[in-house]
């Protein structure tokens, strides 16, 4: 988020960060012309794997209207996944969510579901940002 601050900042385009918790009341409440995140992996059919929230801020755009656009190199395309299906999500060790500052908060027997990443849909997508070029995902096969 740092990083993404600098270079907004950096290239003068306007930005404000807020917590994952107010997205929605700021979608509601402010104005909001886009949203842009990061994609650790896109799909050939424009499906993203990205940092967990990230498809709950796509789904929010869609009701708010919100254009959403990841911003991603074309080395993020996986050639070899068709859709976000095919995409493998990496589970987080419970212990994340269990401690604070290293101090376990929790009983060992407390069930723990923690993947760090979740897949964005296409139909949520306005367009992804390429180093090629800006493209709706269905056209997505165009940038490589």
């Amino acid at each position: 988020m740092r990083l993404t601050a600098t270079e907004l900042r950096h290239s003068n385009i306007p930005f404000k960060i807020i917590t994952d918790s107010m997205a929605a009341w700021t979608m509601k409440t402010h104005k909001v012309d886009a949203i842009l995140v990061g994609a650790d992996q896109v799909a050939l059919n424009g499906d993203t794997a990205n940092k967990i929230g990230t498809y709950m801020l796509a789904v929010l755009a869609k009701h708010h209207r919100v254009p959403f656009y990841p911003v991603v190199p074309t080395t993020s395309i996986n050639l070899s996944r068709q859709t976000g299906d095919d995409i493998p999500i990496e589970e987080r060790p419970a212990s994340e969510m269990l401690s604070v500052n290293g101090v376990f908060i929790g009983t060992k027997d407390t069930p723990v579901w923690n993947p760090a990443f979740d897949v964005t849909p296409a139909n949520l997508i306005t367009k992804i940002i390429t180093d090629r070029g800006c493209f709706p995902p269905t056209e997505l096969k165009k940038s490589l």
